[in-house]
């Protein structure tokens, strides 16, 4: 073996740690190492210190390997090719650099997803060989260090989805052989340097640079905080065709942007996708948008645009005709603006449309029922939290692709049009908060691939379709507040996928179906999975819904796979609680307030393990609060008020840290209640002012006060922002939402 030059072991299902360190040190000759992608574990520091000084490439990633790299190493200085990717190196990137100090013939740096944190080290420098440097995915904070100017041989550099923070440096511009460069997913500000005019030999840039750079093809500046207009020269990238500048600062008037990037003359040609959602925009859309004559992705959302889509931009305001449509898989999104009047009419070439959150208004017959000369391929419609009315046109014949469409939250009347049933592909149908009424047509039992349906907050009657267990498959079915009676149908038991139900605030009556555990998607515990989208064109759209969970309705949607809820409260349910309910495991809510249950709270009820949100309130339930409740370790909001329950509140840590707002109306005793239970801890008794003096009624005042204390402290340092604060709540909805997409797309579970 000591003639071996290359060794390859990489792609298979080796485990355990590395071979000895000294059966290494005999091939002397060894010049490259390839372990990369097994499950193996050992210490780095330990085995890398027994390598050969000839080893020239090194690749170990994807295994299991674990750090600190040592200090310093004088062992690999003929190193020239080095890949730790996905290793735990449980380091700064401060030592992690020391370690590599030595390495001066270096040219091949992989360290992505390496849990690496702390700042660069300036000892980055002495990798002057670098032509491969990738850090991405890993936790530096701080400024990138200006003597990363000096390492003029890079070609490719990324620092992406770290928290890198400060000006986007101008020595950057010494860079002069770049090809790649990715900064995306950090926290840089300020303008874009001028100095990044000089990487011209630059083919691929996620983030940041300016005219000049006439070879590139797709610039990516989204996800930072870049701030001020877009500069003129980038209308100088004549073989620009994706263009991305979302989630920045950037401002201004909408026509002026679309002038700095038409001054040029160039993208009017090029640029077939354009992305400047998240900004701060305002103004009104002008004739100079039909200059993009080729633009099949447009995303305006999130801006301050207003007024209306104005008549010169198109025949009746087409836009497709405006964007010179002729690909079938173009996309606008224009959403969350403050756009006003009637809504555009539409040709074929449109395949994505959302238009949702703005202040649009008039009727849509003429939007739904102009008939089209070819067939149309619209897949996503999307007019939700406008102010359209009328009622909703019977034409949808004439749409036979859509698979989502949403009109929630307008002021749409009448029932739902027949012609639904023409809908083959339906995959995702919101119509809540309107005043639709009737029966549920049963047309849409015809939609045979549906998967979410949510028809809440309006005027529907009649009984809850049988159909909709035996001839769907859904995941969400929300019919909350509308005029709904009889039984809730045991054919919904069918729906083994559902995760989401909702009937509250109707008049159903009856019984808990018992059959409720064949739901088998609410009796296990989800775990993580992709975000529901629909999007097949390179677009985006994730799949959102309106749910109410411990006491507040918020929006779901990328972290929605994870949410299993059930509310069947303020009805008029009868009976008891089914013991088979207990065997929904998956729930993290489960609502039955407000009806006329009675009988006991089933004993397995800590069986729920994963239940953050409990409310039996204001039913006739009877008997003691089952010990089992005390197990359920995630629970955060609870509810048991006003019934006819008796004895001693189960003591834990849990329950007792909730307010005694959750218990009272009934015959309970023991805290956080102050009726102290007597001997037998069934009757409570209620102690008066001399018995609270004495030593036991002080140390029950102070156990309570500390309680107190803690609950004051959380409920109006975290709680009470989210109640009265919407601007609060969103954000910290939206916080958990993008954290949640980070993991996902970190773990290539998202499209990039």
């Amino acid at each position: 073996m000591n003639s071996l030059v290359y060794l390859d072991l990489s792609s298979n299902t080796f485990i355990g740690p590395f071979p000895n360190s000294a059966y290494c040190w005999n091939l002397t000759s060894l010049k490259g190492l390839n372990a990369a992608d097994n499950s193996m574990d050992s210490s780095l520091s330990i085995w890398i210190s027994g390598l050969s000084s000839s080893l020239e490439s090194l690749d170990l990633g994807g295994n299991a390997l674990q750090g600190p790299l040592p200090c310093s190493n004088q062992n690999l200085t003929a190193l020239r090719y080095l890949d730790l990717s996905g290793c735990e190196l449980n380091s700064t990137a401060a030592i992690s650099i020391g370690f590599l100090y030595d390495l001066v013939g270096l040219e091949y740096l992989y360290l992505r997803d390496s849990n690496l944190e702390g700042v660069i080290s300036s000892a980055i420098q002495n990798l002057t060989s670098l032509v491969h440097l990738e850090l991405s995915s890993n936790s530096l904070i701080g400024e990138m260090p200006t003597c990363m100017g000096n390492l003029a041989s890079l070609v490719y550099l990324d620092l992406s989805s770290n928290s890198l923070e400060g000006e986007i440096p101008s020595f950057l511009g010494n860079l002069t052989s770049i090809v790649h460069l990715d900064l995306s997913f950090n926290s840089l500000k300020a303008k874009i340097p001028t100095a990044l005019g000089n990487l011209k030999s630059i083919v691929k840039l996620d983030l940041s640079t300016l005219g000049n750079l006439k070879s590139i093809v797709k610039l990516d500046l989204s996800s930072n905080s870049i701030q001020g207009e877009i500069p003129t020269s980038l209308g100088n990238l004549c073989n620009l065709s994706d263009l991305s500048l979302g989630g920045n600062k950037f401002g201004g008037k909408v026509s002026n942007a679309f002038d700095s990037l038409l001054s040029a003359g160039c993208l009017s040609n090029s640029l077939t996708s354009l992305d400047l959602s998240e900004n701060l925009f305002f103004g009104q859309l002008t004739d100079q948008i039909a200059e993009f004559k080729n633009v099949v992705r447009l995303s305006l959302g999130d801006n301050m645009i207003s007024g209306p889509l104005p008549e010169s931009l198109g025949k009746l305001t087409e836009i497709p005709d405006i964007l010179h449509i002729d690909s079938p898989y173009s996309m606008v999104y224009m959403s969350s603006n403050m756009l006003s009047g009637p809504l555009p009419r539409i040709t074929s070439g449109l395949v994505e449309l959302d238009l949702s959150n703005n202040s649009l208004s008039g009727d849509i017959s003429h939007f739904l029922c102009h008939p089209l000369a070819t067939p149309n391929n619209l897949s996503i419609l999307h007019l939700g939290r406008n102010h359209f009315s009328g009622n909703i046109p019977d034409c949808w014949m004439h749409w036979p692709e859509l698979e989502v469409i949403n009109l929630d939250d307008n002021n749409l009347t009448g029932k739902i049009p027949s012609s639904v049933e023409s809908l083959q592909s339906l995959l995702s149908l919101h119509l809540r908060n309107n005043s639709l009424s009737g029966e549920i047509t049963p047309s849409l039992q015809n939609c045979k691939q549906l998967s979410v349906l949510d028809v809440g907050l309006n005027e529907f009657s009649g009984s809850i379709p049988t159909w909709m267990g035996t001839r769907l498959n859904l995941t969400v079915l929300i019919l909350r507040s509308n005029k709904l009676n009889g039984q809730i149908p045991f054919e919904l038991c069918s729906l083994t996928a559902l995760q989401i139900m909702d009937v509250a605030d109707n008049n159903l009556s009856g019984t808990i179906p018992r059959c409720f555990d064949k739901l088998k998607a609410m009796t296990t515990e989800q775990v993580m999975k992709e975000a529901i989208s629909y999007s097949n064109f390179g677009g985006y759209f994730f799949e959102e819904v309106m749910v109410v969970i411990k006491g507040r309705e918020d929006q779901y949607d990328i972290i929605l796979p994870l949410v299993n809820g059930l509310d069947l409260s303020s009805n008029k349910l009868t009976g008891e609680i089914p013991q088979q309910l207990t065997a929904l495991q998956g729930l993290i809510s489960l609502n039955l307030s407000e009806n006329f249950l009675e009988g006991r709270i089933p004993d397995s009820i800590g069986n729920m393990k994963s239940l953050e949100s409990l409310d039996f309130s204001r039913n006739q339930l009877s008997g003691v609060i089952p010990p089992s409740l005390s197990s359920l370790t995630f629970l955060s909001y609870l509810n048991l008020s006003y019934n006819n329950l008796s004895g001693k509140i189960p003591l834990s840590t849990q329950i007792q840290s909730f307010d005694a707002s959750s218990f009272i109306g009934n015959a309970l005793c023991g805290p956080p209640l102050y009726n102290i239970c007597d001997e037998d801890q069934s009757k409570p008794t209620i102690n008066n002012e001399e018995q609270k003096a004495d030593d036991g009624g002080e140390a029950d005042r102070w156990f309570h006060l500390g309680i107190g204390t803690g609950f004051a402290v959380g409920f109006f340092g975290v709680v009470a922002p989210l109640l009265i604060s919407t601007d609060w709540r969103h954000a910290y909805f939206g916080f958990f939402g993008y954290f949640w997409y980070k993991i996902l797309y970190k773990y290539n579970c998202l499209w990039p």
